[in-house]
């Protein structure tokens, strides 16, 4: 045959893989090789585009450049199929790759890659965030860069990292990826009521008790807990004891999906006035003192005659 003669005449190497490699196109678009094809080891034929990435069963157009019509288009490798009038490429449903070539009517030839590409995906799917809280989404797959955005309900995202901030108020919000092929994915945003804590801040005695609530955040599932400083509390209950001596303490609640809030609570030390005793004449005044507690004080008579000024203890 033609072909054979021409290879075994070659003095060149380089020229002989270009020739193989022209056969290989030849043979997908349905030509067969010619002296002319040997004897031009650097096509000048191109295709357009040169370098592709197309989704999972769609198509993409292709057209020769630099060559002489009509161009004949073929399947060199890989999966789909391609028109070999038209150039319409057809993707399989499959992520992968594939080769396309082409050859003019000098039976020049030219190959391009196509990437074939899968679905983007966006991580997490469904997540609850505290109102005014932030959190993370990822993209995969696909076709990068990826674009993020807010399509439905409040809250905003930095589109190229994906950090959503929820509003203030409890809703739901659906947050999408767009990726450069223009494929999307959404998410599903729960915005959760902040979470609080009751009291928030709280002056208890030594050695007394009070018990903390919880609303908000999930619903469910509270735990309390001592973050810092002395005392029990009750993990589900809420109830805390304080400890015997002054102290700073922290209390935490935690809910189901691991959001927290903190109250801070003080100790303090019990309660005098001084003097504890005094004796005095008839129509004359004596200032008391509060000791210990949590001023403001306020005083009262509470037996017998006299008067006090509640603010100054006079």
């Amino acid at each position: 045959m033609l072909y054979v003669s021409r290879v075994l005449n070659m003095h060149s190497l380089a020229q002989k893989a270009a020739f193989a490699a022209a056969v290989l196109v030849l043979s997908a678009c349905g030509g067969q090789p010619t002296e002319d094809v040997a004897n031009q080891p650097s096509l000048q034929l191109s295709l357009s585009p040169a370098s592709s990435s197309v989704v999972l069963s769609g198509n993409i157009t292709f057209a020769g450049v630099n060559g002489t019509e009509p161009y004949t288009f073929g399947l060199v490798s890989g999966a789909g199929t391609i028109d070999a009038a038209s150039g319409v490429y057809n993707a399989p449903g499959t992520a992968g790759n594939a080769v396309i070539g082409v050859q003019d009517s000098t039976g020049k030839t030219a190959t391009t890659n196509v990437t074939i590409v899968g679905p983007v995906n966006i991580s997490p799917a469904t997540v609850n965030v505290l109102a005014s809280g932030t959190h993370t989404f990822t993209g995969s797959g696909g076709q990068t860069p990826y674009l993020f955005s807010v399509i439905s309900g409040g809250g905003s995202v930095v589109s190229t990292t994906g950090v959503y901030t929820a509003p203030v108020g409890a809703g739901t919000s659906t947050v999408r990826i767009t990726d450069a092929l223009g494929q999307t994915a959404d998410a599903t945003v729960t915005v959760l009521p902040p979470l609080t804590i009751s009291p928030a801040t709280l002056a208890i005695a030594v050695n007394d008790t009070q018990t903390f609530t919880a609303a908000g955040g999930t619903g469910s599932g509270y735990s309390f807990s001592i973050v810092s400083g002395a005392g029990t509390i009750d993990s589900s209950s809420g109830l805390y004891t304080a400890p015997a001596a002054t102290s700073t303490v922290i209390v935490r609640v935690t809910d189901s999906g691991s959001n927290s809030v903190n109250a801070t609570v003080s100790v303090i030390g019990p309660l005098y006035i001084d003097p504890t005793t005094w004796e005095m004449a008839a129509n004359n005044t004596k200032a008391f003192t509060g000791v210990g507690g949590q001023p403001p004080y306020t005083y009262s008579v509470q037996a017998g005659g006299g008067s006090i000024k509640s603010s100054t203890g006079t």
